[in-house]
């Protein structure tokens, strides 16, 4: 699966262990260090176990999707996807080999999806 990051920021964030654990806490951000190890090692996003918590919603352009992921209690990645094949107005998960993380959640009310 191919992951970017889709600000400066949250990439330097991501990319170091103290600045994520700093950020996040110690339990969050190991939760988020092992799921995006999960992430980095599927082949599509239709192989992800803690797919449990969805939200998506149209982004603006053709064939995309902010995809708002429950990693852990109170703890999101909102995600954006780019994806052809839609049955029902639901991803079709398995087509999903490239996605952009906007950002991340973390409240215990539900994530909020950004415009772009």
């Amino acid at each position: 699966m191919q992951i970017q990051v889709g600000d400066a920021d949250l990439a330097r964030c991501l990319a170091s262990k103290d600045l994520l654990l700093h950020a996040y806490g110690a339990e969050k951000g190991v939760v988020l260090m092992r799921r995006l190890s999960e992430l980095r090692a599927l082949k599509c996003l239709g192989d992800l176990r803690f797919l449990s918590h969805v939200r998506t919603r149209e982004s603006g352009k053709a064939g995309a999707k902010q995809v708002a992921v429950s990693v852990h209690d109170g703890l999101s990645l909102v995600i954006q996807t780019v994806q052809d094949e839609i049955e029902n107005n639901k991803p079709d998960w398995a087509t999903v080999t490239e996605i952009t993380i906007l950002k991340i959640t973390s409240s215990k009310s539900a994530p909020r999806l950004t415009k772009t």
